[in-house]
């Protein structure tokens, strides 16, 4: 099987997922796989040359309708990945609308909104090539760790748990100040900067004694990108809960997701 896969576009997200995606296809699928990104999908025809059985646009934000209506024309089988349900939703929906022969969520909460035939849910997953338990140095050590973007709520929780975090050897790893809130003067002294590399990220999980992981509120409009105005409630757990689980580390996770208990069984697989 031939897959024309439209990257996300974006040079910094995603790029480790999408590895991993493309990698599996090719490897357990045995699919010929051609990466390209939205902009060259929009201007280019690449899609006669290449001959691909299905597109595969991931994310899907920066790619117009009206060309996924042009090849659907010339025959091609269309498919989206929706990364950023519920917080995009209502771009997401204007998109697909006319568009699209199949629709992949990553939020088992949004499906009934769609109101659309052949959309499905597509759970968060890892990859356990890089995601495992290992052995690491000193460097990676931690006895609280917190990895991931400066969402106005994860603030919020981490600015409340300041006197513990200062009280033990805590780590801080991502973008932290890119929103309205912020972290205290005392806690910014704990980030480290953004981590692109996934292998690291694994280490990092790998050398805390215990992982925070909170996820992001579905319904904060004070984040600019966020276009939800259903107000769906997210239920579906990010990729985080199972990276840090495909490390055997420990994580303490929020319970805002009604999904924990459909894959792992609270207070002995997870504590939430």
């Amino acid at each position: 099987m031939k897959i024309l896969f439209v990257n996300s576009g974006r040079p910094r997200a995603f790029v480790s997922i999408q590895s991993s995606i493309i990698d599996t296809l090719i490897t357990k699928f045995k699919c010929k796989v051609r990466s390209i990104s939205p902009q060259q999908f929009m201007t280019g025809n690449i899609e006669d040359a290449f001959l691909p059985d299905i597109i595969l646009v991931f994310y899907g934000i920066f790619v117009q309708p009206k060309k996924i209506l042009d090849v659907m024309r010339k025959g091609f089988k269309t498919v989206l990945w929706a990364t950023e349900d519920p917080y995009q939703f209502d771009i997401y929906y204007d998109k697909t609308r006319m568009a699209y022969d199949y629709v992949f969520t990553n939020d088992l909460a949004t499906i009934p909104y769609y109101n659309r035939e052949n959309i499905y849910y597509l759970p968060a997953c890892t990859d356990e090539k890089i995601y495992k338990p290992q052995q690491v140095n000193l460097k990676y050590k931690s006895d609280i760790c917190i990895i991931g973007q400066g969402f106005p709520r994860r603030i919020r929780i981490l600015n409340s748990l300041e006197p513990l975090l200062l009280k033990y050897k805590a780590k801080i790893i991502g973008q932290w100040d890119i929103w309205n809130e912020k972290l205290s003067p005392a806690l910014k002294k704990l980030v480290t900067n953004y981590i692109t590399d996934p292998c690291e990220v694994a280490r990092y999980y790998n050398g805390a004694k215990i992982n925070i992981n909170i996820h992001r509120e579905w319904e904060d409009q004070a984040i600019p990108y966020n276009q939800n105005s259903r107000n769906i409630k997210a239920a579906s757990l990010n990729s985080r809960t199972f990276d840090i689980s495909a490390c055997a580390a420990f994580q303490i996770v929020d319970n805002s997701r009604e999904e924990v208990s459909d894959f792992f069984k609270p207070d002995k697989q997870i504590v939430t």
